[in-house]
């Protein structure tokens, strides 16, 4: 089965790159034509009881760089080796899926200048700055939630793109007490290829990843900012016992939403 393609967009799952279970079945939903690449989320310290597994698919991939959950934090000065070293890691996912986008966070509880300094420091053109809410889940400020940040970290470490995080700048759209759409006009500004689309709670400061239809987010109007040959992330939950089969419900929501 070829499912028609919506305006030329290519849906990302979003995966760990321990979900191995789910590995498989993301290839047939890629041959099916439900997906058109993998995200793949690199936890540390998983590349060689995983890569041959990935590799074998073959089918195309981006990566998520971990973030703070995992240690990894570009605000921190003091995290500066360990953050090279967990992305040396990404860089080998990278080489060996030939991957064109590595996507990241700018970091928390830290400076900007200091994540432009690291990001300087990593010196990989692959890779994208993620926009992010202003209040972290654990309630510190996130570097990178307006416009204005993510303008100023890609000019000054010459990044190749920005990946633009719906539920995210609805949530920093809050803090700053401003109208999420006309914020998210704002971010356009920098250009992304790349989204990440969930369901939520339109009125949070914090990010929540619900099921498309699940919550109050204005889906339709959303995907009307994404432009034709871009790729759209749904991060969502994944029931990893339905095998997918949760995701393709997502995926259904998603290509009505673009038909309107």
């Amino acid at each position: 089965m070829t499912l028609p393609c919506l305006r030329n967009i290519r849906v990302g799952l979003k995966l760990w790159s321990r979900n191995l279970d789910l590995a498989q079945r993301a290839a047939e939903l890629y041959r099916e034509g439900w997906i058109g690449l993998i995200e793949l989320y690199v936890v540390p310290q998983t590349f060689d009881d995983t890569i041959g597994v990935w590799r074998d698919l073959r089918v195309p991939f981006m990566l998520h760089c971990p973030h703070a959950a995992h240690g990894f934090n570009l605000a921190k000065a003091e995290l500066l080796e360990p953050n090279t070293q967990k992305f040396r890691e990404v860089q080998r996912f990278a080489d060996a899926l030939q991957v064109g986008v590595i996507v990241m966070h700018g970091g928390n509880r830290g400076d900007i200048e200091e994540t432009i300094r690291q990001l300087k420091h990593l010196n990989d053109r692959r890779v994208c700055i993620e926009n992010k809410p202003r209040l972290s889940l654990t309630g510190g400020t996130c570097i990178g939630h307006s416009p204005e940040e993510i303008a100023h970290i890609m000019g000054s470490a010459n990044l190749m793109g920005f990946v633009l995080d719906f539920g995210h700048a609805i949530c920093a759209a809050n803090s700053a007490g401003v109208d999420a759409f006309g914020y998210i006009e704002k971010f356009m500004e920098s250009k992304p290829s790349t989204f990440h689309i969930g369901d939520g709670d339109r009125t949070s400061e914090k990010d929540n990843h619900f099921n498309l239809g699940q919550g109050n987010f204005d889906i339709v109007r959303l995907v009307s900012f994404v432009p034709p040959h871009s790729t759209v992330t749904i991060e969502t939950p994944t029931d990893t016992a339905l095998g997918l089969a949760d995701f393709v419900e997502n995926v259904r929501y998603l290509r009505k939403a673009l038909e309107q």
